[in-house]
């Protein structure tokens, strides 16, 4: 069993709107024909995430093929589009949202075991409109928020019942 200690967030380099598995399995594929995927795929990355799909394409316990390095105990997650010149879509930042908050319980993993390809490797991937700012956005859990104050009655009723009870206590 594989000691997954990354996720690793990628992009195509292609176009958002028109990039396919089929396009990526084919370049990646040509590139590196020894990394099939025990599910069939030659992509590298674990995930895909395009404008309206998300397509697992090697299991979370083999190997990935997306950042020279760091494959051993990562996930590679991509999203179709060159975030260079566009931005993800609604559809693909609530995937990833979901995604990543999924496997970050599943592994047991924080945010800061989350890394642009960029913070690895010498890169621009996932492109400049995909920052570790809109990452850290995207992945803040909310706290739990605090519980308000009780109010001046409440405290007034605490305060008469802790009398009381100080009462009783002094007779018995």
């Amino acid at each position: 069993m594989r000691t997954i200690k990354k996720l690793i967030i990628h992009h195509t380099a292609s176009g958002r709107d028109i990039t396919s598995v089929e396009m990526v399995d084919a370049w990646h594929k040509a590139r590196w024909p020894q990394f099939k995927s025990s599910l069939g795929f030659w992509v590298g990355y674990h995930y895909l995430i395009g404008t309206n799909w998300i397509k697992q394409t090697r299991s979370d316990q083999e190997d990935g093929a997306h950042t020279y390095g760091f494959n051993g105990d990562s996930i590679g997650i991509s999203l179709t589009g060159n975030f260079e010149d566009e931005m993800p879509n609604q559809y693909q930042l609530d995937q990833l949202r979901q995604l990543v908050l999924s496997l970050l319980g599943k592994y047991n993993l924080q945010e800061k075991d989350i890394y642009c390809h960029r913070d690895l490797t010498a890169t621009a991937c996932p492109g400049k409109n995909l920052t570790k700012e809109l990452l850290h956005n995207l992945f803040m859990i909310a706290p739990t928020p605090a519980p308000p104050p009780p109010s001046p009655e409440k405290q007034k009723l605490t305060a008469l019942l802790t009398e009381l009870q100080n009462l009783i206590n002094r007779y018995k």
